[in-house]
């Protein structure tokens, strides 16, 4: 089986269906901080091709992810030159997300 990409209106889709199951305090988190998909740059290895991921919220100096590949949420940090190139995945948004609000709690 080959991969497909997956496309802006599933990963919404995705989202939507991630949100409804999450509890109220991750759920307001995420809306305070939620952005229309939009995808930018990666390397997962050095020297490696550069692909791209979605990043549907940002926190901070923090991305929140979804890797199509792993097809997981994850958290990175913003980039220097544009180009992701460290991310830690988490599975679900609601998992990515309680990750994200234990960060301010270190």
């Amino acid at each position: 089986m080959s991969w497909k990409p997956i496309t802006l209106q599933d990963l919404i889709r995705l989202i939507s269906s991630s949100t409804n199951e999450m509890s109220n305090e991750l759920c307001v988190l995420f809306k305070k901080n939620k952005v229309v998909p939009y995808k930018i740059p990666c390397q997962r290895i050095i020297n490696s091709p550069v692909e791209f991921i979605y990043v549907v919220a940002c926190y901070r100096d923090n991305l929140l992810i979804y890797d199509d590949v792993e097809e997981e949420f994850g958290i990175g940090v913003v980039p220097k030159g544009g180009v992701l190139k460290e991310w830690n995945l988490y599975g679900s948004l609601e998992v990515a997300l309680n990750a994200l609000s234990e960060s301010d709690k270190a």
